[in-house]
């Protein structure tokens, strides 16, 4: 039965019609199985208690615009095509002729079904089903934003495309649906970049499918900067064919709560993927991360490795799986997740899983939990440094092992730069 009762106003005037006939009986389908839908449990573990964000009171975002803070991000970085949207909504679009003609299509996801519709359907939903999880479903109904990036086969983009997202409207909520696909032989790097500023509570849910084809390679670097009072849902899934190889770097600095899903499925021969992530909390901000390593073939790799550094009284769970099926035999799989403590009102919990029905493989996990090591501390103040700079130093060291990991050196400058400029930003807040 649906639970109307709990239904909020915002998402009713969310659930606004779209072009494709389709996408709106897909959506209509979402809203309902959002309403059946139960909220899952919680994990079995003596977690710290979540914030909750009073959603009735939120409201549909106003109009965007490009803003010259918008301006100045996009500035700072270097890539071969951009897509910038506020509040949900389109503001600026850089796609280069020679990057047109080599058939590739950025765009929001709006205007995709109005001059794309057929390829969108025809990949839409397969690598993340539109009801996989209520979240999901609600997202599915409910999209404002997101991009449509299709990258035909064998065509290689040297410089990352980029997609920044922005929420200026305060107290709002803003749900958005991006759909990546790139054929057999294609090479892509998108960098994700959500950001809003100041303190005002809002509710954001991200939901990214990635479609690679044989032999094609995605970097995805996501950088999520959302207002320290914004609640936050995404969910990043992908489907690897034959020979494919995706890493997949988050980034995470903002929000007051976020729970973020990072799913892969290993469905050929030879697909390969690296999940990466780095996390920065303070305040009081709770950070979840659940990964799935879904290996359904043989000769599949993956690696994992997440980072987190909290400072304050914030606060992280990872929750990860490393899945092989019966016939994913000579697959290699890791799991890792490393927390470092920067104050004592910070905790970590770390739940690594295996669930292996193959008998031919190599598998491990590993968590650890811990402060700064002190010697390392001692060594760096007793060179001159002050005691944050020595800290800042350690992190740095820290946060480098995940970020040398990418493929790109264009990208691995341009998240330390970002990661710098983060921990330059915290200083003045911290010592005040």
């Amino acid at each position: 039965m649906a639970k109307t009762e709990t239904l909020y106003r915002w998402q009713e005037a969310l659930h606004t019609p779209v072009s494709a006939a389709w996408m709106q009986t897909l959506r209509q389908n979402a809203w309902q199985a959002y309403q059946d839908m139960a909220d899952p449990l919680p994990p079995q573990r003596n977690l710290r208690k979540a914030p909750i964000l009073d959603r009735e009171g939120l409201q549909v975002p106003g109009a965007g615009s490009f803003s010259d803070a918008l301006k100045e991000r996009q500035q700072s970085w270097q890539f071969a095509a951009a897509l910038v949207q506020d509040n949900g909504a389109e503001v600026a679009l850089t796609l280069p002729q020679e990057v047109q003609a080599q058939g590739v299509i950025l765009t929001s996801l709006k205007t995709a079904l109005e001059q794309h519709s057929d390829l969108v359907q025809s990949h839409f939903g397969t690598a993340c089903a539109p009801t996989a999880t209520r979240a999901v479903a609600l997202n599915a109904a409910c999209w404002q934003g997101g991009l449509f990036l299709y990258v035909p086969k064998n065509i290689e983009l040297q410089l990352p495309v980029y997609f920044l997202q922005s929420l200026s409207t305060a107290q709002s909520a803003l749900l958005s649906r991006s759909l990546v696909v790139v054929e057999r032989g294609a090479k892509v790097s998108l960098v994700l970049d959500s950001w809003s500023d100041g303190d005002n509570g809002a509710y954001v849910s991200d939901v990214l499918e990635v479609i690679a084809g044989d032999g094609a390679q995605v970097q995805l670097v996501a950088l999520q900067a959302w207002s320290t009072q914004a609640h936050v849902e995404t969910v990043r899934q992908s489907k690897l064919g034959r020979d494919a190889h995706c890493t997949d770097l988050q980034v995470t600095t903002g929000a007051a709560y976020h729970h973020a899903s990072n799913l892969v499925d290993l469905m050929q021969n030879g697909a390969n993927t690296r999940l990466l992530g780095l996390t920065l909390g303070s305040r009081q901000a709770w950070y979840r991360q659940d990964t799935l390593q879904n290996h359904l073939c043989p000769h599949t790799q993956s690696k994992l490795v997440y980072h987190s550094v909290l400072r304050d009284q914030a606060y992280s769970f990872y929750n990860g799986m490393i899945y092989v099926d019966k016939v994913a035999q000579q697959t290699e799989s890791y799991q890792l997740s490393r927390n470092l403590l920067l104050s004592d009102a910070s905790r970590a919990d770390a739940i690594p899983n295996l669930e292996i029905f193959a008998d031919d493989v190599q598998s491990g996990h590993g968590a650890s939990i811990g402060g700064l090591d002190p010697d390392q501390r001692f060594y760096l103040m007793s060179r001159g440094f002050d005691r944050r700079t020595a800290e800042d130093l350690i992190v740095e060291g820290f946060m480098e092992e995940v970020i040398l990991q990418l493929d790109n050196e264009v990208l691995i400058e341009q998240v330390k730069h970002h990661l710098a400029m983060y921990l330059l930003g915290q200083e003045p807040e911290e010592e005040a």
